[in-house]
This record gives C-alpha cells, sequence and structure tokens, in this order.
C-alpha cells in the first residue's frame, strides 16, 4: 500500500538515504510548453523538474504506488516516465508504435496504461512497463480520440472526440467492447475529469466553460465559466480535498474551484515571457499512514537516534 511506501521514506531519511519530499506532500504536476513542471498545492514552489528531450507533454499522470510521474509526449511520440523529481527518465512507448498520444490514464492496481492516440484515432493500453501494446478501441469511424478517464470499480474507461464544431464523451469497458456515446455538447471538448463518488463528470469545452454530467449522460450543464479569454485544455478532480485543478490554455494559469465553479482562484500563473503552452495536469495527495506505522516509525527513529548517541 502507498501508507507502506511513505512510511519506508520516512524511515530512510531517518537513516540519512537521501529522499525526495514530494513524496510526502501535496503537489500538482503539469507539460509546460517543452518542459514539466510541479509545484505545492496551493501553487507555490514551482520547480522545473524535466527541461530536455521534450516536445509537448500533453498530458500528466501520476503513479502514488511507485512514486513515478508517466507523460505523453505528442511532438515526439512517445510515452515515458520518472520519479517525482524529474531522475530516472524512462521510455516506455517508443515512436513508431504511436502517432500522436494526448490522454494518458493510469490503472495502477491492475498494472496498465491505457491512452488517447488522436493521430492513429484509437484507445490503446500497456502494461505500466510498456510491454504488451494493444490497440482495443478502433475510433477512427466515431470522430477519434483526445482525453481518456478510467472508472476501475465498474471497469469502465471514457474518452473525448474534439471536432470544431462539436464534442463527444465515449465511454467502453477496459476490453474496448461496448463503446457506447455518453453525451454531446456543441462546443470542442478537451478536457475530462470523473467525480467517481458522486457518478458525475466534468467536461471542458474549447471555449472557457466547465460542464457536469451524470457518468451515464445525464443532466448535463454548463457548471461555471472560467473568465474571458481563457480554454480550458485538462481538468483533474481531485475528490479527496474537495477541488478541481483547470489547465488553461490560453490565459496559461492553472484554475482551482469546487465542483459548482465557487471559491475559483488561479494558483498558477504563466502569463509573463517566455511564451508558455499550458498542458496537461496531475495532483498527487499522499494517504496518511495509519497509526500502526506511525507507532512503529517513532518507536524505529527512537532506537536509531540513541545508537548513534
Amino acid at each position: 500500500m502507498q501508507w507502506g511506501i511513505l512510511a519506508l521514506n520516512s524511515l530512510l531519511s531517518v537513516g540519512g538515504v537521501s529522499s525526495d519530499p514530494r513524496i510526502t506532500e501535496e503537489s500538482i504536476f503539469w507539460g509546460n510548453r517543452n518542459i514539466i513542471q510541479t509545484s505545492d498545492i496551493a501553487g507555490g514552489n514551482i520547480e522545473t523538474i524535466v527541461s530536455t528531450g521534450l516536445n509537448t507533454p500533453a498530458d500528466i499522470e501520476v503513479d502514488p504506488l511507485a512514486l513515478k510521474i508517466y507523460w505523453s509526449d505528442l511532438g515526439n511520440r512517445r510515452i515515458k516516465r520518472a520519479n517525482f523529481d524529474g531522475s530516472n527518465i524512462e521510455e516506455l512507448v517508443p515512436i513508431g508504435i504511436i502517432t500522436g498520444p494526448i490522454g494518458l490514464a493510469l490503472d495502477v492496481g491492475r498494472e496498465k496504461m491505457y491512452w488517447a492516440d488522436r493521430g492513429g484515432s484509437r484507445i490503446q493500453r500497456a502494461n505500466l512497463d510498456g510491454s504488451s501494446i494493444e490497440t482495443i478501441v478502433d475510433a477512427s469511424s466515431i470522430g477519434g480520440t483526445y482525453r481518456v478517464c478510467l472508472d476501475p470499480d465498474r471497469e469502465h474507461i471514457y474518452w473525448t472526440t474534439n471536432g470544431s464544431t462539436s464534442g463527444r464523451v465515449w465511454r467502453a469497458n477496459l476490453e474496448g467492447d461496448e463503446v457506447t456515446l455518453i453525451t454531446q455538447i456543441d462546443r470542442g471538448v478537451t478536457g475530462l475529469a470523473l467525480d467517481l463518488e458522486n457518478d458525475r463528470m466534468f467536461i471542458g469545452d474549447d471555449f472557457s466553460n466547465v460542464w457536469s454530467t451524470g457518468l451515464d449522460g445525464s443532466n448535463s450543464r454548463v457548471e461555471f465559466q472560467l473568465p474571458e479569454s481563457s480554454r480550458v485544455l485538462d481538468i483533474e478532480w481531485e475528490s479527496s480535498l474537495n477541488y478541481m485543478y483547470i489547465a488553461d490554455n490560453s490565459a496559461t494559469r492553472i484554475w482551482r474551484a469546487r465542483s459548482d465553479g465557487s471559491e475559483l482562484s488561479a494558483i498558477v500563473d504563466l502569463a509573463d515571457p517566455p511564451p508558455w503552452n499550458l498542458l496537461g495536469l496531475a495532483v498527487y495527495v499522499p494517504e496518511p499512514a495509519p497509526v500502526i506505522v506511525v507507532v512503529l516509525m517513532l518507536f524505529w527513529r527512537h532506537t536509531f537516534n540513541r545508537r548513534i548517541n
């Protein structure tokens, strides 16, 4: 479990082994033109963690168990991963396998990753190490693919198609069967996030609107709007914090808001030169360790300190 990794990280820190503080801190990761950056959950302490070998990191995902970030590199047509501090970069899906990866989603429990290959109009998946690549949905006849989200418990995958005048959200099971149109709006769809606890999804359109709808497509409506000149490019819903995080590609900001748009605020503003291109984002929230783990950690710390004194 994640708490075991967090506990181990704390123990290693006491023993003098270097560790990344991001492991125990709430963080945001995002793609920004040709770099990947991170901040604390309030948008402070911005740091560039990957600055070479990138060409449009279109989506970012977090593996909270292995403590890795994954990203789809649209321009270089690859999928890679690294540690939270950007070290130990691994190429998982090489050029030649995919032609235009954008949306990315992880099913950590089943050790699978899924992605939208916009250039190939398909949904593909592989093991988390990039092995066993397979196409599960050929979307060439239904408008292609853009963003993807997973509902692991119900074994569903959702994805968007982004047309110039309309956008759609589709659903299938994790094998790619039972493809179903869930909803359609009269704008291009660029962002998608699931609130599984409340059986709803959030959709960002090509302008500045955030929509909400049931997971079955019912009760579709515009929930709120970002300020004029904004463009929603990606949405993350973090249920433990009861906030959504929005990548605004036009104003180059990251917004935070409640599900109804209240408490809307720009927590990251990248509007200053050089020119930016804010893309996908991911939020990491560590789980608290159970009491027994905390007790063991304190006991180990006390024992360690007695030995060195």
